[in-house]
């Protein structure tokens, strides 16, 4: 008989899946009959929920088979740089954290590339074009500079897209919308 507390049992479960070996997980997925279904706009996620409470509870007589169960979450294929990302759709933005050094190299180049440009040294003609798409970036809204620093970019935003941006907006609410933060 199934323990009153279903959801730590299941808890539980999330935890031996996060914490096995590959070859154990294959085990676990075949066992509950996963099948993901991906699509341009969404994944799908069906799995029998009978074998998941046989997995759960060995020991319990389950009357009901097939008890099939469709997940499906709304996502794009996002190319970002030479890598493929899906990219799902949220009403909250997904808050996960990938440093991009090449990102934070960028604005650090555009401080520079900024004091450069406004010193007194003089520049050769054939920098000057680089520095001043470099020196541009410097005004960025904080919280975009803040994002990028924290990892918390959107996924399609990479240095090359920053760097050959042409047109950023000078108000910072539409630099958000022009970088995909809003």
């Amino acid at each position: 008989m199934p323990s009153q507390n279903l959801i730590s049992d299941c808890t539980e479960l999330a935890a031996r899946i996060e914490a096995a070996t590959p070859s154990r997980l294959r085990d676990i997925l075949l066992c509950i009959d996963l099948q993901i279904a991906l699509a341009d706009d969404a994944i799908t996620l069906n799995f029998d929920s009978s074998k998941v409470a046989q997995h759960l509870y060995p020991n319990l007589n389950v009357s009901e088979r097939n008890a099939n169960v469709k997940i499906s979450i709304a996502m794009t294929l996002a190319k970002r740089g030479q890598e493929l990302r899906l990219v799902f759709a949220s009403n909250e933005p997904v808050q996960t954290k990938r440093i991009d050094a090449k990102l934070i190299g960028l604005i650090a180049k555009a401080e520079a590339a900024y004091l450069t440009l406004s010193s007194s040294e003089s520049v050769p003609s054939n920098q000057r074009p680089h520095l001043a798409r470099l020196a541009r970036l410097k005004f960025l809204a904080p919280d975009i500079i803040t994002a990028i620093l924290e990892g918390r970019q959107p996924a399609m935003l990479s240095s090359r897209k920053v760097l050959r941006a042409t047109g950023i907006p000078h108000c910072w609410k539409a630099q958000r919308v022009f970088f995909g933060f809003e």
